[in-house]
């Protein structure tokens, strides 16, 4: 976790005028709090998916809309609303309703280890289809990544055993 956490600080970082990114600061600030959230919902898999997914997605509701308010937002128009709760529903609540399912069938640390997979296809997108430059930066927080993923799910697995 140690060389991820590096990798991020090294994506995080203007070496050309040693500043730090504020935006990835709070990313990280954000992962960490979605790993302790992740924690909580293995303790809650063996719940109704349904159920949990209900209070999850009420809470960032409204967490959301607080967030919103205080920034006083503009409400959008209705079919907005109608799209971005579809939206909602099928990449928040439908793959965390999968995601419990997983944690109950196949454990929490296999599936953590699984969806460690998705920075990197992420990443393979953007430079793919967004024509994002690949940089040095890139290119070592990637190998750390890599190296700490793979320490992870060595790990993981041999644990599991």
């Amino acid at each position: 976790m140690g060389l991820v956490f590096i990798a991020s600080c090294v994506l995080s970082t203007d070496v050309s005028h040693l500043t730090i990114n504020w935006g990835s600061i709070l990313v990280i600030l954000a992962t960490f709090c979605w790993g302790l959230e992740n924690n909580f919902t293995r303790v809650l898999s063996d719940k109704n998916p349904i159920q949990i997914v209900i209070v999850k997605g009420m809470g960032v509701g409204l967490g959301t809309l607080i967030v919103a308010l205080v920034d006083q937002e503009n409400w959008p128009v209705l079919p907005i609303i109608g799209i971005a709760l579809l939206l909602g529903f099928l990449s928040f609540g439908v793959s965390i309703f999968f995601y419990i399912l997983a944690q109950r069938y196949i454990g929490a640390a296999r599936t953590s280890a699984y969806y460690a997979l998705s920075p990197f296809l992420s990443t393979f997108i953007a430079i793919m289809f967004l024509r994002e430059s690949v940089t040095f930066q890139l290119v070592l927080a990637t190998l750390m990544m890599i190296a700490g993923s793979y320490v992870v799910v060595r790990e993981t697995f041999s644990h599991a055993e």
